[in-house]
């Protein structure tokens, strides 16, 4: 029961930042949780984490899961874009 609940929240996430994104055009970049930044930078997740809590300007609410389009831009902004 736990599970379907953590499940239902996580879709409730996604489905509200697939909403904002959709209602501001102009973001270039798609929402995106930690493990898959961190798989573009091609660090580890603590690694990521770290670097993650270097940048003052950043916001994260506690649990949060997805990081919105302006967040990963701030992010991207940051550390430099990805390698590819």
């Amino acid at each position: 029961m736990f599970a379907l609940a953590k499940s239902c929240i996580w879709v409730c996430e996604c489905e509200r930042i697939k909403a904002l994104n959709i209602m501001s055009d102009t973001n270039k970049f798609p929402p995106m949780n930690r493990t898959e930044l961190a798989r573009k930078y091609k660090v580890s997740l603590p690694t990521f984490n770290k670097w993650l809590g270097l940048i003052s300007n950043l916001v994260l609410i506690e649990n949060q899961r997805i990081f919105t389009p302006k967040q990963v831009e701030l992010i991207i902004n940051h550390l430099g874009e990805p390698p590819d």
